[in-house]
């Protein structure tokens, strides 16, 4: 009887310890911050989202606020994450792709009436809806509009290379990204075609690409900026882009007159018409031409209602409805935070109908060039 007896407190003994212990190792779990790194990634292993990776401090055995969806891409791969935080740091990789057939995408590239391509820092914070650009990883990205003030990103798998200056053509369902001295190509959306483009010419020295430009009539000519090798100034050069050889036609000095191209400009075809922009401080210098062939001429000077502590680029003219026109531009303060991308209604003789308003988007556009499609 004794020995039932101490059996029965000894095993109430190791039961209470067991449960004491269940108890301990809960409160020191539920005290515990865990640390979860999660990367959002197309097929490529380009990020989708920015910041990357997303960054979860919270106590173990919480609640999991994440979670993996992501509009218009099907996830890949196996969530890992439950319910419940876990005890242990993780590091959790998701692949995706785009929900949207190929079919799909050309769809809403031809149906757009404006494209947008440009890059997105994917590296630092994004604090209501303002980013810090000093460092930070810049990836390609390209959205669409149907009216020129909503934005939506085209949902593809990009190429996973840092980006500095993109510009793009749309042509026989060929996507083609121009940066620098490379470009990249796809009909798929997913897979990228990498090559070495060349400027080569007797003309000038040190040619980088400016933009790609598209014409009335869909030829596309490439825009360089480079040294006259005579006169040792900065001048714009252009020649036909040939799509299916990949190489730049014979080149033409671009006729912009006094114009200071040391500084950065925006070239964009507005209708059947070419503008050239200059910043100037907060000034915005446009210069017109009816053709690349012709003349560029002074056409306005436009004052941008902005802090003057701040600066402005990735200016852009686009037409809109009725003749009017629609101006963009990027913000960014004295401790270079973007504080967003910006645009003006302007009269089609450049003056200004109404204030800046912050444009809607669903990424904040690091630096970006705007373009007509001309259907």
């Amino acid at each position: 009887m004794k020995k039932r007896l101490a059996l029965m407190v000894g095993a109430t003994g190791v039961l209470i310890i067991l449960v004491g212990y269940m108890f301990y190792v809960q409160s020191i779990q539920s005290g515990q911050d865990t640390v979860v790194s999660i990367y959002q990634n197309d097929e490529n292993g380009t990020p989708i989202n920015s910041p990357s990776p997303i960054q979860l401090v919270r106590k173990a055995g919480h609640r999991n606020p994440f979670r993996p969806e992501i509009s218009e891409y099907t996830l890949l791969s196996r969530n890992p994450l439950g319910e419940l935080l876990p005890r242990n740091n993780q590091t959790v990789r998701l692949r995706y792709r785009s929900s949207l057939t190929t079919t799909e995408l050309r769809d809403r590239l031809h149906d757009a009436s404006y494209w947008q391509v440009g890059t997105q820092n994917v590296t630092t914070p994004v604090f209501n809806a303002t980013q810090e650009q000093t460092g930070g990883r810049q990836v390609g990205r390209i959205s669409t509009s149907r009216d020129g003030t909503y934005w939506t990103k085209l949902p593809i798998s990009y190429p996973n290379v840092t980006l500095k200056k993109p510009t793009f053509i749309y042509q026989n369902n060929r996507l083609t990204l121009f940066d620098r001295n490379r470009i990249y190509d796809t009909t798929d959306f997913h897979h990228w075609h990498t090559r070495r483009l060349e400027f080569k010419s007797n003309q000038f020295t040190g040619g980088q690409l400016q933009t790609v430009i598209n014409t009335p009539d869909a030829r596309a000519f490439v825009v360089i900026r480079a040294t006259d090798r005579k006169t040792q100034k900065h001048q714009l050069y252009y020649g036909k882009w040939y799509e299916t050889q990949h190489k730049i036609g014979t080149l033409h000095h671009l006729k912009t007159g006094t114009l200071n191209l040391k500084s950065n400009l925006t070239l964009n075809r507005v209708g059947a018409h070419f503008y050239l922009l200059q910043r100037q401080g907060n000034d915005v210098q446009i210069l017109k031409s009816n053709q690349l062939e012709s003349s560029f001429k002074k056409v306005a000077k436009i004052r941008l209602t902005v802090n003057k502590k701040h600066t402005v680029n990735s200016i852009n003219l686009i037409a809109t409805k009725h003749g009017q026109m629609r101006l963009f531009f990027n913000v960014v303060d004295q401790k270079k935070v973007q504080l967003g991308t910006y645009y003006q209604e302007f009269s089609s003789d450049l003056k200004p109908i109404s204030q800046p308003r912050k444009l809607s988007a669903d990424f904040l556009w690091t630096s970006f060039e705007l373009a007509e499609n001309k259907r």
